[in-house]
């Protein structure tokens, strides 16, 4: 029984540890990056003159 449950927390260490090492190998840490999303119909205005 015991070795059960040590060969779970084994794998799930294993599991955890590949999960952790693939998002700092695609470079997004913990959180998901968001895309921007455009919303309505008209287009942004232009910038005011330099003066």
């Amino acid at each position: 029984m015991k070795n059960r449950i040590l060969a779970f927390l084994l794998a799930l260490l294993v599991v955890l540890t590949g999960m952790t090492l693939r998002r700092a190998a695609m470079g997004t840490g913990a959180t998901p990056t968001r895309v921007p999303v455009a919303t309505g119909v008209s287009p942004m205005p232009p910038f005011p003159p330099a003066k």
